[in-house]
């Protein structure tokens, strides 16, 4: 399952050289640490999570953003 939004057009390429536009360290749908520990709330909030930028557009990692 890819998911929803512009993930159909993510490819591993976009993953692996961070330019997938998901450099958020959680998906909004995570609210409470707990949720962490089931791993099918993860991939559905993943599955769910829209892009900060178009797939492909820009290269971003989380150190880059500030949140680590």
């Amino acid at each position: 399952m890819v998911g929803e939004h512009l993930k159909g057009e993510v490819s591993l390429e976009h993953v692996l050289s961070h330019r997938a536009g998901l450099w958020q360290p959680l998906p909004d749908d995570i609210r409470d640490a707990s949720q962490l520990l089931d791993a099918a709330t993860v991939a559905s909030a993943w599955r769910k999570a829209a892009p900060r930028e178009d797939p492909g557009s820009v290269q971003r990692s989380l150190a880059e953003v500030g949140r680590w």
